[in-house]
């Protein structure tokens, strides 16, 4: 991966080559940090007396907002002449989603779950403006040639990160006193998270990327085709179908996945190997990934990836003890790993880097399906069936996914030939 990533830039400006690396560098502290959110953040909230529809929220909620927040990106991003300007508020707002949940044992016992719902939330506005700002400054700041490797160079040290972090984490959680361990550990995520941050706003625009101006001011406006108009666009439609299968294949599991697994005896020592193992496989399988999008194209990868998460799904819900869920936990990050880096690479491939409706789709409708599966996942739960079937049932939710993704896309391919012959006929 690094050879590769290194021939990608040996024709790269200056300017271009340490855009690129910072890119590199804010994912890798990031990821560090995000150890704390994604591997412990349910479990510290059961420590804390949360519920099956509680960890649920935790994880929907913050979409939801994420989804309605977007709307403000174009706004936002016209307040300043420059992208690279323009993310700099959102995303220290993100990163306070480390620092809030440090505070939780402060309060009473009755106000700790809703401060916990309220530390995830808040943050998601910056998130929710910034995400699609961050997505239109790689595409200023790096060549388009140059996007996919970076895509799968990030996905590399955004999980090398979260192995140490979630190594380290692990370790403290095991050995310091509760709730003092959370709270240093969040502390921590916070520190790695403002490390990331410095790498964000030293990225700087190329010249050679596509800018819109007016003659007035001469700052860089976003400009946006109606929603309509956006909406008939069937090479669009078909981004926006897999983004959404693949998020809501995905999210399912995430509030039945943390309760089958402490069923089954696990503690927090034991969430760290799995996150590792899962980790270190999303990490080795980008090694290839390169390969197999150029071998067998974007929407294949993304079909394949479906049918393993549908595999390690059924894995983990029968596994007869916890050592064979690690075999899950490897098949599961490795397939969302190439699946989700296939979805990214799908939507630059079908959009252009100027279409910001294109983009604020595409992240309102990723954020809906984060929303979606997960409280689909907890009112499975809350109704009484047991996360073992509820897991069962995310295993068969990904094989559907997968073939609506076959057969939709090929579907909306068909209508987009057909229109486009008889445009010209």
């Amino acid at each position: 991966m690094a050879v590769v990533a290194q021939r990608s830039l040996i024709s790269a400006t200056p300017v271009e080559r340490a855009n690129y690396n910072h890119f590199v560098w804010d994912v890798a502290w990031y990821g560090i940090a995000c150890a704390a959110t994604s591997r412990f953040m349910q479990y510290y909230a059961m420590k804390m007396g949360a519920d099956a529809m509680v960890l649920g929220l935790i994880v929907a909620l913050p979409q939801l907002i994420l989804m309605f927040a977007t709307v403000l990106s174009p706004w936002w991003r016209n307040r300043y002449p420059e992208t690279t300007m323009a993310i700099v508020w959102p995303a220290l707002c993100q990163r306070f989603i480390f620092l809030l949940p440090a505070f939780t044992p402060f309060f009473p016992v009755s106000v700790r779950v809703p401060w916990l719902i309220f530390a995830v939330c808040l943050p998601s506005i910056g998130q929710g403006v910034g995400s699609t700002i961050f997505l239109m400054m790689m595409r200023e700041t790096i060549t388009p040639e140059r996007l996919s490797p970076l895509f799968n160079r990030r996905i590399l040290m955004f999980n090398l990160g979260m192995m140490g972090g979630a190594l380290g984490f692990g370790f403290m959680l095991e050995h310091v006193v509760f709730p003092l361990n959370y709270s240093l550990m969040f502390l921590g995520a916070f520190v790695f998270g403002m490390f990331s941050l410095w790498h964000v706003v030293h990225v700087k625009r190329i010249e050679q990327s596509p800018r819109v101006t007016t003659t007035s001011t001469m700052r860089a406006v976003v400009v946006s085709r109606p929603i309509k108009e956006a909406l008939r666009d069937k090479r669009l439609l078909s981004v926006l179908l897999t983004v959404i299968v693949m998020h809501l294949a995905q999210s399912f599991v995430s509030a039945p996945l943390p309760m089958h697994l402490a069923n089954l005896g696990a503690k927090e020592g034991f969430l760290a190997v799995l996150g590792m193992a899962e980790l270190a496989a999303s990490g080795l399988i980008t090694l290839v990934l390169q390969y197999w999008l150029k071998q067998w194209g974007a929407k294949n990868v993304m079909i394949a990836s479906l049918l393993a998460m549908a595999l390690a799904a059924l894995l983990i819900a029968n596994a007869p003890a916890l050592w064979v869920t690690l075999v899950g936990s490897v098949i599961a990050g490795a397939a969302w790993t190439c699946g989700s880096i296939a979805a990214l690479e799908f939507y630059t491939q079908r959009t252009d880097c100027t279409d910001v409706q294109a983009t604020v789709l595409w992240h309102q409708l990723l954020f809906l399906s984060m929303f979606v599966g997960p409280m689909i996942g907890s009112m499975v739960v809350k109704v009484g069936i047991s996360p073992f079937h509820a897991m069962l049932l995310g295993g068969a939710l990904r094989l559907i996914c997968a073939a609506v993704a076959f057969f939709g896309v090929a579907w909306l391919d068909r209508k987009a030939s057909q229109e486009s012959k008889a445009k010209y006929a």
